[in-house]
């Protein structure tokens, strides 16, 4: 059900949702505090995880029925009979009232039915319960969304609810371009889903079900699919989760065969605003990057100051076909524009200092949806920047607040981009390596008495890893800054009290950054049988791949590829007869850690690499990965530190 009560859009409609991040400091943690030694982030040393069962469901789709009539200009009508059975009661609210919403500006909706079934009862919705008005833009920017609100009557666990509705698209999203997508059975109990598509347009479909849930052919220019039998994809008691889109039937249906067919009206509006002339406030971009040497430098001088140029709003109503960019003019005298507005516009720019810059589309997604199929359907929902020189490649999201040419952003790596040229191709944006990112610590720990530890080093970080700090001073007090910083030396619940020196993140444009800091802690001594003793815990990545392997469901996410190296020095605690160390090695990470002596001090050197975003269903359940983790239990345990006079 949940393919049918969004906008069923021809799917490029989701590229303008997209709304631009500003990281601040909550987002900031959620990205790189996974790479702390000595953050907050609750590891799990024993987490179970399986799929739900249907007993479990809040809700059973009893059945969907869906007919799609695509017309010959790939504008459609869609006639949509759902029933579905609520089964626990917090899906009585969830669907008690029930909001669907569509854009008012391509399409027209009307509600046919709509009724309640108690057992023999049948309790229609009267009219007066059935609300469509319009909304407040939602988010940055404007358009003409409009909400249906259905209140059925008596709804109680065992209450069954139908609806019958349609809705008329007058305008696609990409003119000429007929894209339709549906997964079964993820997060939600399906019984019985049918689609039938009646075209007078040829179209090209493709299904990917290895276990044979779904019965597809062809009906004369169009597709006819039925679920042969129940599904329920919902994984419960799971952690660090990566969806994993195979686990679940797809059909993807397109009215091309080929993305070089993609429609001409399209790259033909990208190619008039890339070769537009520039506004003035573009050409003094330009002279001003024009004094920089290097290509990157060059670029991050062109991203930075568009972002400070024109801010992000997404405006869709006045621009007639939905993905096409506003004239450049039309941008630079407004100051606002969208995803679309900064890719042509940066991309403009390049052009004119020397580079083969072109539009692209991609899906952009911290967690990476991508879907498995290779039929050319828009699964695309952000514009970037595709270009090229000297024989160097750059994949640029102008999009950002920042400005990041030497590297990649991880909500668009690693994945396919549709490269608007004159016969668009799809390309393969690289995946970020542990070489592009890494945080080190490097500190001097003095344990005092009574109960009192004071840590004084330094902080860099470096690549990727200053992504979500760049500019923050835009924004933000240093104070604020630095409480942020904390997390990364420190656990702040423990700290008395805390300095960085000075430091400068006013620029929009990424650079490592190096400081140095002094950290009082409360200690809590540690009673052992050979004395007191300071507990030092294993690195917070690491427990991320403690659980057990042979309950997991889905891949496992573990953020971006990075290096993390700490060296603490615990002066003057006592002896160490022998050097203590233990090492790994994986295709995802490698990992060291060491004990040893240094006059009447104990150094401890630990070094993480992460040398992948993820580990995949069928590889966890692979031996070297529960090799990995057998490794991982004896190398990475708490430790304590002895103190001996």
């Amino acid at each position: 059900m949940k393919n049918f009560l969004k906008l069923w859009p021809n799917a490029g409609s989701v590229l303008l949702r997209w709304r631009r991040r500003r990281l601040g400091s909550e987002e900031m943690k959620m990205i790189w505090l996974a790479a702390l030694l000595l953050g907050l982030l609750s590891g799990f040393s024993n987490t179970w995880a399986r799929w739900q069962r249907p007993d479990e469901a809040e809700y059973a789709v009893d059945f969907e029925n869906v007919k799609v009539t695509v017309h010959k200009d790939a504008t459609f009508n869609l006639e949509t009979e759902v029933s579905l059975e609520i089964l626990k009661d917090v899906a009585r609210a969830k669907f008690g009232l029930t909001r669907l919403s569509y854009n008012s500006r391509s399409s027209s909706f009307k509600v046919l039915e709509a009724k309640t079934i108690n057992g023999d009862r049948v309790l229609p919705v009267r009219s007066e319960h059935i609300e469509n008005k319009p909304l407040a833009s939602s988010g940055p920017g404007f358009d003409e969304i409009r909400q249906v609100t259905i209140a059925f009557p008596e709804v109680n666990v065992g209450s069954k609810l139908y609806m019958r509705f349609t809705r008329e698209v007058t305008k696609t999203s990409i003119p000429g371009f007929f894209s339709w997508s549906s997964s079964f059975g993820l997060n939600e109990y399906v019984k019985n889903s049918t689609l039938q598509v009646d075209s007078d347009m040829p179209l090209n479909w493709e299904v990917f079900d290895p276990e044979k849930y779904l019965q597809v052919e062809a009906q004369g220019k169009g597709v006819k699919a039925r679920l042969l039998r129940p599904i329920y994809r919902q994984v419960t008691e799971e952690e660090n989760v990566k969806t994993d889109t195979r686990a679940m039937p797809w059909l993807g249906i397109t009215s091309l065969a080929k993305w070089s067919e993609f429609p001409k009206q399209t790259l033909d509006v990208y190619e008039q605003r890339l070769s537009s002339p520039l506004p003035e406030k573009y050409q003094q971009i330009v002279q001003q990057a024009k004094s920089k040497n290097r290509d990157v430098d060059v670029i991050n001088e062109v991203i930075s100051r568009l972002e400070e140029a024109i801010r992000y709003v997404g405006d869709w109503v006045p621009v007639e076909g939905a993905i096409h960019p506003r004239p450049l003019a039309t941008v630079a005298e407004t100051g606002f524009g969208d995803c679309k507005d900064f890719a042509t516009g940066a991309a403009a720019m390049l052009r004119k200092l020397g580079f083969d810059a072109h539009a692209a589309f991609v899906r952009r997604d911290r967690n990476d949806t991508t879907v498995p199929l290779r039929v050319p359907f828009f699964n695309f929902n952000h514009t970037i920047v595709y270009a090229e020189k000297g024989g160097k490649t750059y994949w640029l999201d102008p999009t950002n607040t920042t400005s990041f040419a030497q590297g990649l952003y991880e909500d668009i790596a690693n994945r396919e981009a549709l490269v608007l040229l004159d016969s668009p191709v799809l390309k393969m944006i690289p995946p970020i390596t542990d070489a592009m990112g890494s945080v080190k610590i490097n500190a001097q720990v003095d344990i005092h008495s009574p109960r009192s530890v004071e840590l004084h080093g330094s902080i860099s970080l470096l690549g990727h890893a200053m992504v979500p700090f760049t500019g923050l001073a835009l924004s933000y007090s240093k104070a604020s800054i630095d409480y942020d910083l904390l997390y990364f030396v420190s656990v702040p619940g423990r700290v008395d009290a805390f300095h960085f020196d000075d430091f400068d993140l006013s620029s929009r444009i990424v650079r490592d950054l190096t400081t140095s800091f002094t950290v009082t802690e409360k200690w809590l001594p540690v009673p052992t049988s050979a004395g007191t003793g300071y507990l030092v815990s294993p690195p917070r990545p690491i427990e991320t791949f403690v659980f057990r392997r042979e309950d997991r469901q889905s891949s496992l996410y573990l953020g971006p590829p990075r290096t993390v190296e700490r060296e603490l020095v615990f002066r003057k605690v006592g002896r160490l007869d022998h050097k203590v160390q233990c090492e790994g090695h994986s295709e995802w990470i490698d990992f060291r850690r060491e004990f040893r002596k240094r006059g009447s001090d104990i150094v401890l050197t630990e070094k993480i690499t992460l040398k992948k975003d993820r580990v995949d269903i069928d590889e966890i359940r692979k031996e070297a990965f529960q090799k990995l983790q057998d490794s991982l239990n004896l190398c990475q345990q708490p430790a304590i530190l002895v103190l001996r006079k």
